[in-house]
């Protein structure tokens, strides 16, 4: 059985659901297909334990979606519309350590500058230096999340025209804790701002990923810690409520076998159970590049070989909430 759509939709995570959303509001008629029983792949809230408890299995916190236009404006109306609701708390993470002493990370600049200074006066100037920078370059960070971002060697160039730009680059080609170690002497400091970099499973060495030491105090700082009342999978329920209110359709429970294409182009959808569900204008798919060719034929060597190459996070987070 073969149905026809403008777009079809792989995958019911909150990114394809979030594309399907807007492109359902602009009059596109849209299908979004999910092999689970739910939605929202990451940013799921369900009953685990026992009845009444609601557990957070992946996601627990938006941070980066607290700057995306779809929340500072209300793009979809999730807020204003669809009964999503977040709580921005002042005190977003604490650590404690073995001898009783802890750090705590505000919103707010000064009152975390307060908290490191028991650990190190130094370390609380060095900090609110770092802060402040981190929230000034927050337009930078957000024009490569939220809209394409400047091809490298031009964004590259444009970094190498200020003093301040060349302290970036040399931040991006640095590890977390190369940073933390130059910057910081404390090490109770230094273990409460790596956490946030394992959070994002990222290893405290890897080269080339220090400018996540600025982009998290400065989105941090400016937006806060925002979480959504009643769980993480609020975002999901709201999303669906925004993508059934503008005619689109979610079918759950049924596994993509093939992207299926012609002549280089994706034309739709066939999963196991012998559907077709074809897209006129684009099909939209979430999937590893290294699962390429589990989903596509005929995709350009070069492409996978480029795909094959993408370097895995070398740790999983068992986390419980």
């Amino acid at each position: 059985m073969t149905k026809e759509y403008d777009i079809v939709v792989m995958g019911a995570g909150h990114n394809g659901l979030v594309a399907a959303c807007y492109l359902a509001k602009a009059g596109k008629k849209v299908l979004v297909v999910e092999r689970n029983k739910w939605a929202g792949g990451g940013v799921v809230t369900q009953e685990l334990t026992v009845p009444g408890f609601r557990h957070d299995q992946h996601s627990i916190s938006h941070v980066c979606l607290a700057a995306n236009p779809m929340m500072t404006e209300d793009e979809l109306g999730l807020l204003g519309k669809f009964d999503l609701n977040y709580n921005f708390l002042d005190i977003p993470s604490i650590t404690l350590f073995p001898d009783g002493s802890h750090l705590c990370l505000y919103k707010d600049i000064e009152k975390t500058c307060e908290s490191i200074a028991k650990f190190s006066a130094r370390d609380a100037e060095t900090y609110r230096k770092h802060a402040n920078f981190g929230k000034k370059v927050v337009p930078m960070f957000l024009q490569g999340m939220y809209s394409p971002p400047a091809p490298m060697g031009a964004f590259l160039s444009m970094l190498d025209q200020s003093q301040e730009g060349r302290d970036l680059f040399q931040m991006m080609t640095r590890s977390p804790l190369d940073i933390l170690n130059y910057m910081y002497e404390s090490d109770q400091v230094k273990i409460h701002f790596m956490k946030p970099v394992a959070q994002l499973l990222q290893m405290p060495d890897d080269m080339g990923t220090g400018l996540c030491m600025l982009m998290i105090p400065g989105l941090m700082h400016t937006y806060g810690i925002p979480k959504p009342v009643g769980g993480s999978g609020r975002l999901t329920d709201a999303l669906i409520r925004c993508f059934e209110h503008y005619g689109g359709e979610v079918v759950m429970e049924s596994q993509v076998d093939k992207v299926i294409t012609k002549h280089g182009r994706a034309l739709g959808l066939q999963t196991q159970d012998g559907q077709l569900h074809t897209a006129k204008d684009a099909v939209l798919a979430a999937i590893h590049p290294k699962r390429l060719d589990r989903f596509i034929d005929g995709l350009d060597e070069d492409l996978l070989r480029r795909a094959n190459r993408v370097k895995s996070s070398p740790f999983n987070i068992l986390t419980a909430h």
